[in-house]
């Protein structure tokens, strides 16, 4: 039959693959490296050649199997050998394997210094397997041993350090004496292997008589045997682990980020925060002369280490803590955020950018991912690319090649290729930032110009499972015709967001000039018979309080959007008004629009049309009219005003400032329901005053949805 030469070279079992494979007579079918990571077309490949025998680790099986449960492709196989990490029985490799006729699955356990030791056959019916089976018994010539810290047996059920004796074991480490020594010890035991649950009969003398004392290798694994004689694998017992299959020794790594000029001490550990996701992760305190970013400590790894030993997160700590005998206490080490202080990040510019953060964040188990990061620098590998592949296609509807990914591996650079091949533009108003989650969604409406990305990280601070929509006018578009009078603007965005949630209770929030469309669209839902559960005004004045601005020319506008963009986005912006004013104005539009660019603002593929357009959305949302129906509205406000509000600097606002509820308590029916935050009326919205404001704007949804039936949907 036909085995697939799945494992690199370079890895042990590849050996296994080629050797067993050629000494029973059987055929060996190559694979280039692409092909091994794209699992869709190594089915189809294992389906064409009908290949019998597959080795391969656990993520991979894992990753064929879903691929599997979806594909009409019918395998020949026989035979699933998977070593190298804790095999997981998931739902994905249950159900393929119950449909598999014939199928043995063996679970392998050995380290490179002795190769496969131990085995257990899956041979069960699916009903029955552990979700961790066990890695079985020794194999022949082989002796197994679970010893305390004494190297003394431990009874069946105690964990000990696993032990490995007979002819399989290597002689040591090249050039490596010390480490050989520590590693190998002689074997108090003889040459004859005991395993408690078995018969000493079980075990054959070896081929061979070994040419020195008899030896066992100390493999720093976790181990315990079961009643039925079994041993059940339970992680690493020291500072060597395993992440994808690469055995990583984590004081290496200390090493070199304690050579770093800018790095005072430093520890690394992996962690699985999330079930399934291990993560290599720095921990470091910087110099007091310089503290260096993640991304400088990054590259200074890469330049030393490979790929697979270069963490994908790094903390900076004031000091490493400690136990009381000195030593790092890695157990008290926190737990990721997902960017460092000392890192900045570009938000998503556009929908497109948007969506493919949103698949980066899920592929990643990240919650905040910039359109500069680099995929591969996030944590992202080989076998996460399949994932990422998928969901790509299925939110664009577009097949992206492999070497596309790897040549553009930021979000920002793979926008500009998605855009290009597939039609990513929709009429629609209404944009989903957070769209998971069962709960009804919060609708916000954006502030003038209506560029609502720089919500972004206020719809990521609510819980994972509110879903956040927005709205987005689109600024591709070759005409533009912005409304005048807030009551079309407030219908507009009704019709988009009755296409997500055609009935009420409504949540629903707007921020500056978006507080006046959600009041007006709460109107138009009341008159409707429709409820509205919350109304969230975030920093804005009610109908008939607001400065005009009649008499501005175009250029004046351009000016203040320029200055909007300044404070919205916390940019350094600072625009020579001169040199602007002195320019036709066509030649103000391209000044504006490659100046912006250098701040990362604008999406890079915007044109001078994209910023007339949002300078004409910007100038007609300032001057729509507004004349409310009802004086009165029947349901509680919930406003959150910015505590940093400088009247002197507002003299037009000077009256209503001074009114707690910014006089919205006069055309409410029921108290206004205050809550101050920190920061201005845009900073509100930035880290770290977001945080309580999504806290307290989190608080107000729960309350609410104790009159909406939980307010989830039916």
């Amino acid at each position: 039959g036909k085995t697939l030469q799945f494992a690199p070279i370079s890895f042990d079992v590849s050996c296994q693959e080629m050797f067993s494979t050629w000494c029973s007579g059987g055929t060996l079918l190559l694979i280039s490296e692409q092909l091994r990571r794209e699992p869709k077309a190594l089915l189809d490949l294992l389906s064409q050649q009908a290949v019998e025998r597959l080795f391969l680790p656990f993520v991979g099986l894992q990753q064929l199997a879903e691929v599997a449960m979806e594909s009409q492709s019918t395998v020949c196989l026989r035979e699933i050998i998977t070593a190298g990490e804790q095999l997981q029985m998931t739902p994905a490799i249950t159900d393929w394997l119950n449909q598999l006729s014939n199928c043995t699955l063996y679970n392998h356990y050995g380290p490179s210094e002795s190769h496969v030791v131990t085995s257990f056959t899956v041979n069960q019916t699916g009903e029955s397997w552990s979700l961790l089976p066990p890695i079985g018994r020794p194999i022949a010539n082989t002796q197994i041993y679970i010893l305390d810290r004494y190297r003394k047996p431990v009874p069946i059920g105690v964990p000990g350090e696993l032990h490995i004796g007979g002819v399989s074991l290597a002689r040591g480490y090249l050039n490596r004496p010390e480490l050989t020594s520590e590693k190998f010890i002689t074997n108090p035991f003889g040459d004859r292997g005991q395993v408690l649950g078995c018969r000493e009969e079980e075990f054959p003398q070896p081929l061979t008589p070994t040419p020195q004392p008899p030896r066992l290798y100390k493999t720093g694994d976790l181990a315990r045997y079961l009643p039925d004689g079994n041993i059940e694998y339970l992680g690493r017992i020291d500072n060597q682990v395993k992440i994808r299959g690469f055995r990583i020794e984590l004081g290496e790594i200390e090493v070199i980020l304690g050579q770093h000029p800018q790095v005072q001490a430093a520890a690394a550990i992996v962690r699985e925060d999330t079930p399934g996701d291990k993560r290599l992760v720095a921990y470091i305190t910087s110099q007091p002369s310089a503290t260096p970013t993640s991304s400088e400590l990054r590259q200074y790894l890469k330049a030393k280490l490979p790929d697979y030993m270069v963490p994908s997160a790094y903390v900076l700590l004031e000091t490493l803590p400690l136990t009381p005998s000195g030593k790092v206490d890695r157990r008290a080490l926190p737990e990721p955020s997902d960017r460092s202080s000392s890192d900045t990040i570009v938000l998503p510019r556009n929908p497109v950018e948007l969506k493919l953060a949103q698949i980066w964040s899920t592929t990643l188990k990240l919650d905040l991912v910039g359109v500069k990061d680099n995929f591969f620098d996030l944590g992202g590998h080989s076998l996460l690319i399949p994932y990422l592949m998928a969901q790509i296609k299925q939110a664009f509807n577009n097949d992206i090649p492999l070497a596309t990914l790897l040549q553009n591996p930021t979000i920002e650079q793979l926008a500009t290729v998605v855009q290009k091949d597939a039609d990513t533009r929709s009429d629609s108003p209404l944009l989903a930032i957070q769209p998971m989650g069962e709960h009804l969604p919060l609708f916000c409406v954006p502030g003038s110009g209506g560029y609502s990305l720089y919500l972004y990280n206020l719809a990521r601070c609510l819980p994972k499972d509110q879903p956040f929509y927005t709205f987005q006018k689109n600024y591709y578009q070759q005409e533009i015709s912005p409304v005048t009078h807030i009551e079309e603007v407030a219908a507009n965005y009704i019709q988009a967001m009755q296409t997500v949630q055609p009935q009420g209770p409504y949540f629903l929030a707007g921020h500056s000039f978006g507080g006046k469309v959600a009041y007006e669209m709460a109107q138009q839902l009341l008159d409707r018979g429709e409820e509205v559960a919350l109304l969230a005004i975030l920093d804005t004045t009610p109908p008939g309080f607001g400065k005009t601005s009649d008499d501005w020319d175009d250029t004046q506008w351009l000016i203040d959007l320029v200055g909007a963009m300044k404070a919205t986005f916390a940019s350094d912006l600072e625009l020579d008004v001169e040199k602007l004013i002195s320019l036709a104005p066509d030649a103000q539009i391209q000044y504006v629009l490659e100046y912006v660019k250098k701040f990362d603002i604008l999406p890079p593929d915007a044109d001078s049309t994209y910023l007339l357009h949002l300078l004409q959305s910007f100038m007609a949302d300032h001057k729509a009219k507004y004349s409310p129906q009802q004086q009165v509205y029947p349901v509680r406000i919930t406003l959150f005003r910015s505590s940093e509000i400088k009247v002197e600097e507002n003299e037009f606002f000077r009256e209503v400032f001074q009114d707690s509820t910014f006089g919205w308590s006069a055309i409410s029916g029921t108290p206004v329901d205050v809550h101050f935050v920190p920061g201005n009326h845009t900073t509100m919205l930035h880290f770290p005053h977001v945080q309580v404001l999504a806290q307290k704007l989190n608080t107000c949804i729960q309350q609410a949805k104790l009159t909406t039936n939980n307010g989830q949907f039916a």
